[in-house]
């Protein structure tokens, strides 16, 4: 019993993969059946981001923590000397399976003092973000 159980979940996150725009090389241009896909249509939106990043231990606003989208090295911004940080990407977004650029953000000390954190986009917009000290 235990093994279809696995198995049917393992099924079932491999047809949602496939359904999924960036998993299965969707074609933004063609809306044909694309309410059928597990992520359903793509709407081109324009993200604003903004949020404070602070340190958890006292609430001190961090200046100079770089900002980038999960898995590019280049930072879309990084927090100023009041701790906020803000960015702003066209992107793509569903209802099933969210934002195709920037839904996972990706936080990074480049003095050392805090640890990296990564964050979803659309939890943290306008909100806090605490990062702990290293060590």
């Amino acid at each position: 019993m235990r093994r279809s159980w696995t198995l049917g979940l393992l099924m079932a996150g491999l047809l949602l993969a496939a359904g999924c725009p960036a998993a299965s090389g969707f074609d933004d241009d063609d809306d044909e059946g694309c309410e059928d896909s597990a992520c359903g249509c793509l709407e081109e939106i324009y993200l604003e981001y903004e949020a404070t990043v602070a340190s958890a231990v006292d609430d001190t606003p961090l200046e100079g923590i770089a900002l980038h989208c999960e898995e590019e090295s280049v930072p879309v911004g990084s927090s100023d000397d009041e701790g906020r940080v803000r960015f702003n990407t066209v992107t793509y977004e569903s209802d099933g399976c969210g934002l195709e650029r920037c839904q996972v953000l990706r936080l990074h000390d480049p003095y050392g003092e805090f640890r990296d954190i990564q964050v979803d986009s659309m939890m943290t917009n306008g909100g806090t973000i605490w990062l702990q000290p290293e060590g």
